[in-house]
C-alpha cells in the first residue's frame, strides 16, 4: 500500500490541508464499511426436542415468462417433476395475472438447494424467460399487495 500526503507548510496553518491518497491494494481484500456484505446467520441446533419452535426451509423463487397462453400451473408442475432430480420435491407454481391476450408468466418456488438447476437454460423449454422473482416490483405493480399475503391461488404438490 502506498500513501502520498501533502503536509501543510508553516505559513498555511489556517487554510484547509489537501491530502492525496493513492492506494494500490487488491480490491477483493479491501473491506468498505458502507458496502460490506453481511451474510445471514442461520441456526444449526437440533430442533427435535422442541417441535413448536423451528425455522423454515430456505427457498428459491424464480420468475418465468414468455409462456404460451394455453399453459396452466399443473403443466409446469408436471414438467418440473418429470426431471430426474425433482421427482420427489415440493414445488409451488403460481400464475401472475397479466394481459389476457398476451403471454403468461409464473412464479416457481422450490427448495434452495435446487437453485442452480432451476437457473440453467437447458432445464427450461426453448423460448421461456428465467430470472429471479422480484418481490418489491410485484408489490409496486399491485398497489402495495405483498405476493406472499395474496396466496389464494397457490397450489402445492405434496
Amino acid at each position: 500500500m502506498t500513501i502520498k500526503t501533502k503536509s501543510p507548510s508553516m505559513t498555511n496553518q489556517n487554510k484547509p490541508v489537501s491530502v492525496n491518497k493513492q492506494l494500490s491494494v487488491n480490491k477483493t481484500n479491501v473491506k468498505n464499511s458502507k458496502n460490506r456484505i453481511e451474510r445471514k446467520r442461520l441456526g444449526t441446533a437440533d430442533s427435535s426436542q422442541n417441535p413448536t419452535f423451528q425455522g423454515v426451509q430456505k427457498k428459491v423463487w424464480i420468475f418465468i415468462n414468455r409462456v404460451q397462453r394455453n399453459v396452466v400451473e399443473t403443466n409446469i408442475q408436471d414438467y418440473i417433476l418429470s426431471k430426474e432430480k425433482f421427482s420427489e420435491v415440493e414445488i409451488s407454481v403460481r400464475e401472475i395475472p397479466g394481459n389476457p391476450n398476451g403471454l403468461k408468466r409464473f412464479v416457481i418456488s422450490a427448495p434452495y438447494k435446487f437453485k442452480e438447476d432451476l437457473y440453467e437454460c437447458d432445464f427450461w423449454p426453448s423460448g421461456v424467460g428465467i430470472k429471479r422473482f422480484n418481490f418489491n416490483k410485484y408489490k409496486e405493480q399491485n398497489n402495495g399487495i405483498n405476493f406472499l399475503d395474496s396466496r389464494q391461488t397457490n397450489k402445492q404438490i405434496p
